[in-house]
Formats: C-alpha cells, sequence, structure tokens
C-alpha cells in the first residue's frame, strides 16, 4: 500500500460513508426501525474523530 493508497482511504471513504449513513439514516426513519437508526445516528457521530490527515 502506497501513500496514494492511504490519502484514498484517509479522505475520500470517510465522505462517501457520511453519504451512505445519511441515507441508511432516511431509511431507517421512513421504515421506523429503531435498530438501524441507533447505529446510524452513532456512526455517524463517530465519523467526524476519524482521522482524516495521516500526517
Amino acid at each position: 500500500m502506497n501513500m496514494a493508497h492511504v490519502h484514498l482511504w484517509l479522505t475520500h471513504v470517510p465522505i462517501l460513508g457520511s453519504i451512505f449513513l445519511t441515507v441508511l439514516l432516511l431509511v431507517a426513519l421512513i421504515y421506523r426501525n429503531v435498530f438501524l437508526q441507533k447505529a446510524s445516528l452513532w456512526f455517524l457521530g463517530e465519523l467526524p474523530f476519524s482521522p482524516s490527515q495521516p500526517f
């Protein structure tokens, strides 16, 4: 794994993950699935603490 892979992993995955989790939260709210609501909110709350810059 070279630095280009590290860059893609640390900067682009959290952005795509936040989009995916927001869609998941909307689906959970529409279907009133409490477990998915709590899980998506928990992961959305933890996402800002993920490393965004390796250096």
